[in-house]
């Protein structure tokens, strides 16, 4: 027993292991929940990295942006399940990607919308997607109005309502 500190030598020496141990097990969990994460982080690539990698990204999983090629929308209806086809284009020219989705379409799906696509590239060089994510931005962001110009049902812009209208026969406080 150290009996400058009243506590059993052989109990110090247990307490410290068990911290050690704590101490290496968090580190090796937290060690495997960072690898795993960037195992498993899928940055989406343009469609000019797809064709230049083409090789290299058969029968992967990857994710890749672009827009909705206008006119290049089929539809294949026939089976159980629908079979869309379209093409993935950049904005300006440049070249295309054919990508195959077989689930159903999002509300805001149109040509020329922006879209991230994961899936696979096949050997023929389209893209079997399993996702499609579309924008359309002029759907969530607020309307602009210009300066002066008062928007429907309130103030000019840069006022405040100053008075509130109140039913007919109500009195202010």
């Amino acid at each position: 027993m150290d009996e400058a500190q009243g506590i059993p030598r052989d109990r110090r020496v247990r307490n410290a292991v068990a911290v050690l141990l704590s101490i290496v097990a968090i580190s090796g969990g937290l060690a495997l929940l960072v690898v795993d994460s960037l195992e498993s982080a899928q940055y989406y690539k343009t469609i000019v990295e797809v064709h230049q990698q083409a090789a290299s990204l058969q029968g992967k999983q990857f994710r890749v942006a672009g827009l909705v090629v206008p006119g290049s929308l089929s539809t294949n209806s026939a089976g159980a399940r629908p079979a869309h086809r379209f093409q993935l284009g950049e904005e300006g020219q440049g070249p295309t990607l054919v990508v195959h989705f077989e689930k159903p379409l999002p509300d805001s799906f149109t040509d020329g919308v922006e879209v991230v696509v994961a899936g696979m590239l096949l050997p023929s060089g389209e893209l079997a997607a399993s996702e499609l994510l579309a924008r359309c931005p002029s759907r969530y962001e607020a309307q602009r109005v210009p300066e002066g110009i008062a928007p429907q049902g309130g103030p000019a812009a840069g006022g405040h309502p100053t008075e509130i209208p109140l039913p007919a026969g109500a009195g202010r406080p």
